[in-house]
Order: structure tokens, then C-alpha cells, then sequence
């Protein structure tokens, strides 16, 4: 029994070393190492009260920090994107070799932990999202990268799972039609999310005192509406509608860009690793290898 773990742990080392380079793995610890700090001082703002801290004790007197910070909320978030950060690895451990996860690259998260580093730590648990207003646009073209490249990863794991060829065209368009699943999936999780649990944020903005805050920090469209004299009136009715329809936007201005991108440079499609030059037929007029001649088969009857 021992050899046998001890087998089995040497090669998911071996497929750990030869599908990951070793700059990858410090960059993958760098984010790593801000949600372990992430999960020990919410783990402590759970029990400690917030105005008792230092860091909270100056910046609890704005009140836009103020109604974000949730302990219980940020713990949660902290669990969940820290075993993220290992999402590769422990595909690559509890998955059958013959699993289409399998055949996933490193390369995903080489761009995964740096998203969930800027969504979970930086926007969430710094607060970027409320103290730099641009900050959820970024994220949202960032997201809507991120699922093209999901897409296009997950086009070429089918590549290689059944061995076939696949027009770069062809992978283009479903990569692009990934992101747009993610984008509208997105939102109709943000829009679950704050009717079943309205307590613990307010994603869309559908309370009026958030959609003003939100108003003053996020210009990048203008709700509008009301009466000629007061366009403005009742910009807190329209801010869900503006807040869901500005993210679509930027999701998509995202996948274009990098949709281009990746025209210009199909990091899979290139060199001897091409799926589509791997498993090209040779000589595609060639009979199969088990034809037999009608010749052949008479003189031996």
C-alpha cells in the first residue's frame, strides 16, 4: 500500500512539473499568499469587534466603508477564492487521466488568479470596488477576457481529448459565445443573488441610498430619466437597469479585444504542440491501414 501512494504522489508530481513552468508557481503563491492573509484577518474580524482594529478605527468614518464592511461576508468570500487559487493542481490530482478537465493548461491560471486576486482581494477586501470608481469596469473587461480564453481552452482540450482538428474560425466564435454565456450568467446571479439574499449585499443596486453612492463613485453611464426640469429625479429606479446593461457592455468590449488577440496570436495553435498539425491526417487519399484488396481476397477463396 505504501508503494503504491508513494507511486501515485510522484506522478501527480511529474504532471504538476511538466505542465507548469517554475515562474508560474511564484506568480501563483504571490496570489496565494494575499487570500491566506485575507482569511486570517477576516477570520479575526469575526470575532474582534471592527472599531476595535487600527485599520478600521480611521476608515470607518466614511460611511461608504462603512456599510461594505461585512465580516461574515468577506470570510466567506476568502474560503471560496483561496482553494481557486488551486483549482489546476487539484484537477490535476482528483480527475481521471481521461477527463476533459485533464487536459486543461497551466495557462488558465496564470489568468484566473490574478482575476480572482483583483475581484475577491482587491475589490472586495481592500474595497477598490467603493473607494476607486473605475475599478468594476476594469474587472468586468477583465472578465469578459478571461471567459474568451476559457472558451478557447476549453475548445482545445476537446481538440485533444478526441484528437481532432478544429478551423481557428470555428474556435474563435465559440471562445467569443463562451463570454457571453459567462457575462449573461453573471448577472442573472447577481440578480438571484441580491433577491434571495438581500441582507448580505446589494450586487445590482436595488436599494436607493446604495444607488446613490454608487451614482456618485460610478459616472460611467448616466441613469437619466425623470421629468424634463429634473432629469434626474429617479436615476435610483433606473441604476439596476444601467448597472446590469454597463456590465454586458464592458464584458463584451473585453471579449472583442481579446478575441483579436488571439486571431493575431493563437498561443495553442502554434509550434508543434498545433492540435490541428498533431493529429492531421498524413496523407488523407491513403487507404486505411486495414483495407484489404478484393484481389487478394478472391485468391485466397
Amino acid at each position: 500500500m505504501a508503494q503504491t501512494e508513494v507511486k501515485l504522489e510522484m506522478s501527480y508530481r511529474q504532471r504538476i512539473r511538466a505542465g507548469a513552468k517554475p515562474w508560474q508557481f511564484v506568480f501563483w503563491w504571490m496570489g496565494r499568499i494575499c487570500f491566506i492573509y485575507g482569511l486570517i484577518c477576516t477570520s479575526v474580524w469575526t470575532v474582534v469587534p471592527l472599531d476595535r482594529l487600527p485599520r478600521f478605527s480611521t476608515l470607518l468614518s466614511d460611511p461608504r466603508v462603512m456599510t461594505q464592511v461585512q465580516p461574515n461576508k468577506l470570510l466567506l468570500m476568502m474560503c471560496i477564492y483561496l482553494p481557486l487559487c488551486f483549482l489546476w493542481e487539484i484537477i490535476q490530482c482528483w480527475f481521471p487521466k481521461n477527463s476533459l478537465f485533464r487536459q486543461a493548461s497551466s495557462y488558465t491560471q496564470n489568468l484566473i488568479i490574478p482575476f480572482a486576486v483583483a475581484t475577491g482581494f482587491c475589490g472586495a477586501f481592500v474595497n477598490f470596488y467603493y473607494t476607486i470608481w473605475w475599478w468594476d469596469d476594469v474587472i468586468h473587461c477583465l472578465g469578459g477576457a478571461l471567459a474568451v480564453m476559457l472558451g478557447y481552452e476549453i475548445c482545445v482540450a476537446l481538440q485533444r481529448k478526441h484528437k481532432s482538428q478544429c478551423p481557428m474560425n470555428i474556435l474563435l466564435i465559440a471562445s467569443v459565445g463562451m463570454s457571453f454565456i459567462v457575462g449573461s450568467c453573471w448577472e442573472l446571479f447577481e440578480f438571484t443573488f441580491d433577491q434571495l439574499s438581500p441582507g448580505m449585499g446589494d450586487t445590482q443596486h436595488w436599494s436607493y441610498r446604495m444607488a446613490e453612492e454608487a451614482n456618485q463613485v460610478r459616472p460611467f453611464f448616466n441613469p437619466g430619466g425623470g421629468s424634463p426640469a429634473n432629469p434626474l429625479s429617479d436615476y435610483r429606479q433606473r441604476y439596476p437597469l444601467m448597472d446590469t446593461m454597463a456590465d454586458m457592455v464592458l464584458n463584451a468590449v473585453g471579449a472583442a479585444v481579446f478575441a483579436i488577440g488571439l486571431r493575431l496570436f493563437p498561443y495553442h495553435h502554434k509550434g508543434a504542440r498545433n492540435p490541428n498539425v498533431a493529429f492531421a491526417d498524413p496523407d488523407p487519399t491513403a487507404e486505411p491501414a486495414d483495407a484489404i484488396d478484393p484481389e487478394v481476397m478472391k485468391s485466397r477463396v
